[in-house]
């Protein structure tokens, strides 16, 4: 960012944005995190979080209204972002500032990214940017599974997630297979899966259980964009024992009578 400029220069921020492209998906309020430069009080840079909306100020490094470092960095991979400011000393390079990486599960999926600028004063203020660069990588494949592969002691009723491709078609744009025999798993398509389970759907989920104690099962997902599919990679976990609940009488029953034998 090469300046900060107007009456109301104290009071003006710019920086990178990235929020939620679907602004319905946000709910009432938009998602979005920011890389930015205040000048007000004595802050410099700093990173903003907004979650339903709720702003939480993020890494504030107190260099001063005129020592902030005005180059900027903003990233993503998956659901996490990254914040960097390119600083000249004591040693030249980026840094990635406080609470960075950050986790946004909800801003794992398609984002708008761009330059801003906002004003806390009805005063007239800018901000001028040069040698702004976008850089993306595409991802056809579903990736990040959950639970993470070769996870352990997973609950038998647990539902599988993933971040999903970005091309992915949006109704009935997942395919899900699921067994217990890996090479089945990995030959199974839509016509012919003998003895996997398939599931299509339209999110980044499904509820297949409740699953057989102490087994292993191998999953995978095909990202599907008629009349393209992306198979993602062969993915495992291992269940762990079933967990016993709502017991009879119920946890922590007072006045229990001595002659009471059933429980359940």
């Amino acid at each position: 960012m090469n300046d900060i400029d107007g009456t109301a220069v104290f009071n003006d921020c710019g920086g990178l944005m990235a929020r939620v492209a679907d602004l319905a998906a946000a709910g009432d309020c938009e998602d979005w995190v920011q890389n930015t430069i205040m000048p007000a009080w004595d802050v410099g840079n700093k990173w903003d979080n907004v979650d339903a909306g709720w702003r939480t100020e993020m890494g504030i490094v107190w260099n001063g209204p005129w020592n902030y470092n005005n180059k900027l960095r903003l990233k993503r991979v998956g659901n996490t972002f990254s914040f960097y400011m390119y600083q000249t000393t004591p040693y030249p390079g980026w840094v990635q500032l406080g609470g960075s990486p950050y986790i946004r599960d909800d801003m794992a999926g398609p984002v708008q990214v761009g330059i801003w600028q906002g004003m806390y004063a009805t005063d007239p203020g800018w901000v001028t940017f040069d040698d702004f660069s976008l850089t993306y990588t595409v991802y056809e494949k579903a990736r990040t599974p959950s639970p993470s592969d070769e996870e352990t002691s997973v609950l038998i009723g647990t539902s599988l997630s993933w971040v999903p491709g970005d091309l992915v078609q949006a109704s009935n744009g997942h395919e899900v297979y699921i067994g217990t025999d890996e090479t089945a798993v990995t030959d199974a398509n839509r016509v012919s899966h003998p003895g996997v389970d398939l599931y299509i759907v339209s999110t980044p989920s499904v509820s297949p259980g409740p699953f057989e104690t102490y087994t292993t099962y191998y999953w995978r997902v095909d990202e599907v964009n008629e009349p393209t599919r992306w198979p993602s990679d062969v993915w495992s976990f291992t269940t762990g024992g079933s967990i016993a609940a709502n017991p009879v009488p119920w946890d922590g029953h007072p006045n229990v009578s001595e002659d009471t034998t059933e429980v359940s």
